[in-house]
C-alpha cells in the first residue's frame, strides 16, 4: 500500500511539474504558475487590467486580486460594485502594491468565496465599478468565458502542489 501511495504522489508531482512548464488557456482565462511557484488563474481585460485568483502553496491559501490603473497606497481600502448576469454585490478591496513591471496597482478582493461563485456564471462579463473623485466612476470588464473551468483547474493544481511540498505521515488508502 505504501508503494502505491508513493507512486501516486510521484505521479502528482510530475504532473504538476509538467503543467508548470506551460500555462493553459480555458476560454479567456489562463492557468499557470508564477516565478515563485504559486499557481494562478487570470484573465486580462481589453484595456489591460487583470482579474486573478492566486494560490500561495506554502500558506495553503488562495486569494482574488484585481490589478488596475487606479492608484492607491498600500493598506488603503475601498468598496467596489461587482456585477454579473445573475446580479450584483459590493466588495471591499485593499491596496496591496504597485506592480511596476505592468504599471498596475494590485488590490486584494475580500469575500473570495463570493467571487468563486461569480465565476460559475460563464455568460458575458463581470463588471467592477469603482468610485473616483468628484462623483465620477470607472468600470473594468472581464470576460467570464472559461472562468469556472480555469478556477477548478487552478484549485486542483494548487492542491497537487501543496501535497507534493508537505511530507505525509501515516498510511492512507486509495
Amino acid at each position: 500500500m505504501r508503494k502505491i501511495t508513493t507512486i501516486l504522489l510521484l505521479f502528482v508531482c510530475m504532473s504538476s511539474i509538467a503543467f508548470a512548464q506551460n500555462s493553459k488557456r480555458y476560454g479567456d482565462w489562463t492557468v499557470g504558475i508564477d516565478q515563485s511557484g504559486n499557481p494562478y488563474a487570470s484573465t486580462i481585460s481589453s484595456s489591460g487590467e487583470i482579474l486573478s485568483k492566486k494560490c500561495f502553496v506554502n500558506d495553503d491559501t488562495c486569494s482574488w486580486f484585481l490589478a488596475i490603473r487606479i492608484s492607491c497606497e498600500a493598506g488603503q481600502q475601498a468598496p467596489a460594485l461587482f456585477s454579473i448576469n445573475a446580479g450584483s454585490s459590493v466588495h471591499n478591496l485593499k491596496c496591496v502594491q504597485y506592480l511596476g513591471s505592468v504599471r498596475l496597482y494590485s488590490y486584494l478582493i475580500f469575500d473570495p468565496d463570493d467571487i468563486d461563485r461569480m465565476t460559475n456564471d460563464e455568460k458575458g462579463v463581470i463588471g467592477i465599478a469603482f468610485a473616483l473623485k468628484d462623483g465620477k466612476f470607472t468600470v473594468n470588464r472581464f470576460s467570464m468565458s472559461g472562468a469556472s473551468v480555469a478556477v477548478a483547474n487552478l484549485m486542483s493544481l494548487a492542491n497537487a502542489l501543496s501535497q507534493s511540498k508537505s511530507p505525509k505521515t501515516g498510511t492512507s488508502t486509495l
